[in-house]
């Protein structure tokens, strides 16, 4: 499985989360460039299969032609609670490894194309939203 962090993280967070995971996790400026849109990046995506987008980006779930786009690509996203951009880097970037192991189930046990919101607090459940 294969993870993508769009451009709401810092490359940083990225890298880091590589390097203890061993396997691949990239930031979107490191495979797409800067002025890539949506549409082609989850092309792309889909294309190469088994890839799981980590967002930042709240109007993915808000905006039903992007719910739509991510059902018809199969590609699943997990979306940060919009607590999540309140943090300090640091702290966004400890609770997300905190929470790693959990994503890692989670997207191997979602059916391909579903949205799934990640809540700050380690004892909130993920939430599916809305399809």
């Amino acid at each position: 499985m294969k993870f993508l962090l769009d451009h709401c993280f810092a490359p940083r967070v990225a890298q880091a989360i590589a390097a203890l995971r061993g396997e691949a996790v990239v930031h979107q400026h490191d495979k797409f460039a800067r002025d890539a849109g949506d549409e082609s990046i989850l092309q792309a995506l889909a294309e190469e299969g088994g890839w799981t987008i980590l967002s930042g980006d709240l109007n993915l779930a808000r905006l039903r032609h992007q719910r739509r786009a991510l059902r018809g690509y199969k590609v699943t996203v997990f979306s940060l609670a919009p607590a999540w951009l309140d943090l300090p880097l640091w702290e966004q970037a400890a609770k997300l490894v905190r929470r790693w192991p959990e994503i890692e189930r989670e997207a191997a046990a979602v059916e391909a194309g579903t949205m799934v919101e990640i809540p700050v607090s380690p004892a909130a459940a993920f939430r599916k939203l809305g399809r």
